[in-house]
């Protein structure tokens, strides 16, 4: 997992610049539940993203907000679905391809690898 984020960190500083994007939540040390998740997160094969903002703030922002940038959420989705690994990512935006809605997604990607 931790791979595969720098992997395609890597690959979007090429292609993003100066834009990071923000990545979070994996698992706790050692495994098991995490509190606050419904979704994964207990061996470390699952990685919560913030979506893009338009604005350069690395700041929480959900897809209905006016400073949420989907064409960036959306490349940023393509690279993380371009990884070998990658299984399934949620978000709620019904505008992005790539993604399944479940519920409590409205803010974050949760991106999901096999191993």
């Amino acid at each position: 997992t931790i791979d595969t984020v720098v992997s395609v960190g890597r690959q979007w500083l090429l292609n993003m610049s100066t834009r990071p994007f923000g990545a979070g939540d994996v698992s706790l040390k050692g495994g098991g539940p995490m509190p606050g998740h419904t979704t994964g997160h207990r061996l470390g094969k699952n990685i919560d993203l913030r979506p893009m903002r338009s604005d350069g703030q690395e700041a929480p922002v959900t897809w209905q907000d006016p400073v949420y940038d989907r064409g960036a959420t959306q490349l940023l989705v393509n690279n993380f679905r371009a990884a070998s690994n990658c299984s399934r990512i949620l978000f709620n935006d019904p505008q992005i391809t790539g993604v399944t809605a479940f519920p409590g997604h409205d803010n974050h990607l949760h991106v999901e690898m096999l191993r």
